[in-house]
């Protein structure tokens, strides 16, 4: 059993269809399903149920297995980004590309780390949406960034999940809605709603459309904006109601209340991924990745 079991595993866990999968890993889809039957053999539990008509389906022991799987291969990769970077003192620039979700918990956690033990190494933020950055690591112009759900995968770019953020509504405390037990799609279709614009998260927004048309009905978008503490603050000034990461919570916008949609499918998420060159990079963007994964719980 090798650690790269774990990341074909997660990589099917993840995208629940081997084609993507293996697009994901740059293999073919044979060697990875050869892999992950080995996977299977040596832990003797089945991990993914490949017969219902629906596609590719976790077990429970699969759906066990991915988080300690996923924490496997953190340790693994901070434990080799440790030893490369005590083998050489980090020195130099990390530059580091970041959506607004990034900047709820992970980032400033992982620069305060980071700072504490390499404080001369030069961390350089650019502050992007998800497929201009993917571009940039694509073309070394960052060494790391932290995306929503990548709309495309170039081969040359490897994504690691961080994070995984259920949706919620937020509402202004005043809003009709707030105090209710129960808020479904169809309650809130008739409200004003600000949104963040497709190219920000496509995969997201055409989900969340997709839950609309299927109540019968359109969300009524009057604003929008890109990042979430600019979307809260027009929640607090009244101004509709928004879907956000369940993150978005512990920002100070005391006003703004947050609940779930009952009739939202849970698989309606925000992904909050590192995307990072897949041939490697500087020892001191691979410690920083360790400190990312760390921030993220990870």
């Amino acid at each position: 059993m090798e650690i790269r079991h774990f990341r074909h595993f997660l990589a099917v866990a993840d995208e629940l269809n081997f084609s993507r999968a293996a697009e994901r890993m740059n293999m073919g889809q044979a060697p990875l399903s050869q892999s992950i039957r080995r996977f299977e053999n040596n832990l003797g539990v089945k991990l993914f149920d490949r017969s219902q008509r629906g596609g590719t389906r976790l077990t429970p022991a699969g759906d066990g297995l991915v988080e300690e799987a996923r924490r496997a291969i953190a340790q693994f990769d901070t434990a080799v980004a440790k030893a490369r970077g005590t083998d050489r003192e980090v020195r130099g620039r990390v530059s580091v590309g970041f959506v607004t979700a990034g900047l709820l918990r992970v980032l400033p956690a992982a620069i305060r780390n980071f700072n504490d033990q390499h404080a001369g190494v030069d961390i350089r933020l650019t502050e992007g949406m998800t497929a201009g950055l993917i571009d940039a690591v694509a073309d070394r112009s960052l060494d790391l960034a932290l995306t929503n759900a990548p709309p495309t995968r170039p081969p040359e770019v490897h994504f690691e999940l961080l994070r995984r953020d259920r949706t919620l509504v937020a509402l202004p405390k005043s809003h009709l809605l707030a105090g209710g037990e129960r808020i479904t799609i169809k309650d809130l279709a008739p409200f004003p709603a600000v949104f963040f614009p497709r190219e920000s998260s496509p995969n997201l927004y055409d989900a969340l459309m997709q839950a609309f048309a299927d109540n019968g009905s359109r969300p009524k978008i009057e604003q929008e904006a890109r990042l979430t503490p600019t979307i809260l603050s027009l929640i607090d000034a009244g101004l509709g109601y928004a879907f956000v990461q369940e993150s978005a919570q512990y920002l100070p916008f005391n006003d703004v209340v947050f609940r779930p949609v009952a009739d939202l499918s849970p698989g309606i998420v925000w992904d909050l991924h590192l995307a990072q060159p897949r041939d490697g990079t500087s020892s001191g963007a691979r410690v920083f990745a360790g400190e990312l994964r760390a921030a993220a719980g990870l």
